[in-house]
């Protein structure tokens, strides 16, 4: 799948190996990537500096979660999905409402709602 538009995507993976793998594949499929970003202080810069148009935000990072970028992404309303290797139940609703990925990446299903959000 090519994604329209070529979005800007804000990719924050504490995981480098994976956050490389992703951006590839973002990049493959004509998004224009920001990241990966490791920290959640990386994150929040980066949003600060240039607003995206969509993010995928890994829900761990190291010991933090990255619902404080999820936050300022709601509040400036940019859209984004959050993946995980795995969830409870207290961080499952923390995130309701918004697009969950479980690890691995199914790089398909991620394009197609990177693609459904940054339409216009």
């Amino acid at each position: 799948m090519r994604l329209h538009d070529h979005p800007r995507v804000l990719l924050v993976e504490d995981d480098l190996r994976l956050g490389y793998e992703l951006s590839d594949a973002l990049e493959a499929a004509g998004a224009q990537v920001d990241g990966p970003y490791t920290t959640l202080s990386d994150a929040m810069s980066a949003l600060a500096e240039d607003f995206p148009d969509f993010a995928l935000l890994d829900l761990n990072l190291g010991g933090q979660d990255s619902l404080l970028v999820a936050q300022d992404l709601e509040r400036y309303g940019i859209a984004f999905a959050f993946y995980s290797g795995a969830t409870d139940a207290g961080t499952q609703r923390k995130i309701d409402g918004a697009p969950f990925f479980h690890k691995p990446l199914d790089p398909a299903a991620l394009l197609v709602a990177i693609d459904d959000a940054t339409r216009h």
